[in-house]
């Protein structure tokens, strides 16, 4: 089954900033600029809405504000693990289970490469054990699916020879499952994996079969409920080990992705640092910590937790997931050179995902045009456009794209081409906010080009769709130039 990589919140969903007043304004003082108006829109990170800030100042168990109390110490993380002495590659002597769960980990970043060479590393050294024959039903269903027969031929021989029942039952449910994935059944996925997981009840591959299943509901499904309730249940199953230390890392992963309240998230992610023991999961735990910290507005603290990822794993996948987050971060400071240097660092790396790939363009789009090159802008503009066509996943930059195009073409002198930009972002936004917004700069440009019909149709629209917006009332009063309030 392949996953999500971690780190990020999931892509289908840009996380939104509140800080709408501060965009407009930043929006006319600087002439309707690319930057601003992209930069501002959304936190840059593949994420569903975050809280309103006045949601992230509520009320908060006291057992949450004494995490995150001791969060806010950089020493406190270093006590919690230190990356630095974490160690990849995996050493030769690792025993079974840790060859098993590096496997996992590098499958988590969809690095399949490494995962293979793990795998195998797990049938030479432990041939015979109920982990080795783990690896062969994974192996050669991987070769089957890739088409080399003759690879899956060789290794499905050598998994006979495993009399073990638990043996083959995993391997039928691995090429059950996967084969249900290529069709898309995820109905038949699911049931194969809550069948095995209840049969087998209490065993390792029992264990992976549940995990697989909160997998499941998270990335093919978006379910996060029903993702954070089957970790919850691993938790009460599995007390120690491996499969509880996963279940930890991917209940704080769901609940991030989730509307979970950003402490509560913390410190979730903060059990998880306490708990875990396998280099590959505190790792994940680090760097989705850093997103959260990033959220809470502790930017300072999360480059340096991300900043001690990239430097303790500068190889490994997860490295090039934290140059991305460390990116948004960097961004949100107003460090641009990092931000920018960040999302090309992340490109180098294989595992770099549709969504971030489109976001470099997104970042080096609003840098052009803050260095004043409005051409270079345009042109990042347009190719990210161009991504988006291709890779659903990149849709949540759409309407970035469109409103940083209208204020090149704005800053070009092209007022009618502005206008037409900001309606087209308009029916493309995927927030109630962002839309007034646009529609109520493109009504400026439709003032400033005496457009009296096109600035019509757009109150009327604003009137039906925000009859209480401060724009709407601005618009109507053809106060344009003031400070709105949405």
């Amino acid at each position: 089954m392949r996953r999500r990589p971690s780190g990020s919140r999931r892509t289908a969903v840009p996380r939104v900033s509140p800080r709408l007043v501060v965009r407009l304004l930043a929006l006319l003082l600087l002439t309707f600029s690319c930057l601003a108006a992209a930069g501002d829109r959304a936190r840059a990170g593949p994420a569903p809405p975050s809280p309103a800030a006045a949601d992230a100042k509520a009320a908060r168990p006291a057992e949450v504000q004494a995490a995150s109390a001791a969060l806010r110490s950089p020493a406190a993380v270093a006590k919690s693990v230190t990356v630095a002495q974490l160690t990849y590659p995996v050493p030769a002597t690792a025993s079974a289970t840790e060859l098993l769960q590096a496997a996992d980990d590098y499958a988590f970043y969809t690095d399949w490469n490494h995962q293979w060479q793990y795998l195998q590393q797990v049938i030479s050294s432990y041939r015979g054990t109920k982990e080795a024959g783990r690896a062969l039903a994974l192996l050669a269903d991987h070769y089957a699916t890739t088409g080399d027969q003759a690879q899956a031929g060789a290794l499905n021989q050598e998994l006979a020879s495993y009399t073990d029942a638990e043996v083959q039952a995993f391997a039928i449910l691995v090429r059950t499952v996967n084969a249900a994935e290529r069709a898309q059944q995820y109905d038949l996925q699911g049931q194969a994996l809550v069948d095995y997981s209840q049969r087998w009840r209490g065993t390792a591959t029992a264990g992976w079969a549940a995990l697989r299943l909160g997998d499941l509901y998270r990335f093919s499904s978006d379910n996060y409920p029903a993702a954070i309730a089957t970790f919850q249940g691993i938790l009460a199953d599995y007390r120690t080990g491996p499969v509880a230390e996963e279940a930890l890392v991917s209940l704080a992963e769901s609940l991030n992705w989730s509307d979970a309240h950003v402490q509560e998230t913390i410190a979730a992610y903060q059990q998880a640092l306490n708990t875990v023991s396998t280099p590959g999961l505190q790792v994940r735990a680090l760097i989705g910590l850093a997103d959260m910290l990033t959220t809470d507005g502790q930017r300072a603290l999360a480059i340096e937790i991300l900043s001690q990822v990239i430097a303790g794993y500068p190889t490994h996948p997860s490295a090039g997931h934290a140059y991305a987050l460390r990116s948004i971060a960097a961004q949100e400071q107003g460090d641009w050179e990092t931000a920018v240097a960040d999302m090309r660092a992340y490109l180098t790396y294989p595992s770099s995902s549709e969504y971030h790939r489109a976001r470099a363009h997104l970042v080096s789009a609003m840098d052009a045009y803050r260095k004043g090159d409005v051409a270079g802008a345009e042109a990042e503009y347009s190719l990210l456009l161009d991504l988006i066509k291709q890779t659903p996943r990149a849709e949540p930059l759409h309407a970035q794209a469109l409103v940083g195009l209208a204020a090149c073409a704005k800053a070009k002198g092209d007022l009618r081409g502005a206008m037409q930009g900001y309606l087209e972002a308009a029916d493309v936004e995927s927030t109630q906010d962002g839309k007034a917004v646009d529609l109520f700069l493109a009504a400026d440009l439709a003032q400033q080009l005496n457009d009296t019909i096109t600035r019509n149709q757009i109150i009327a629209r604003m009137a039906a769709e925000f009859p209480g917006s401060h724009l709407t009332a601005k618009l109507v009063g053809h106060e344009l130039l003031s400070i709105p309030e949405i």
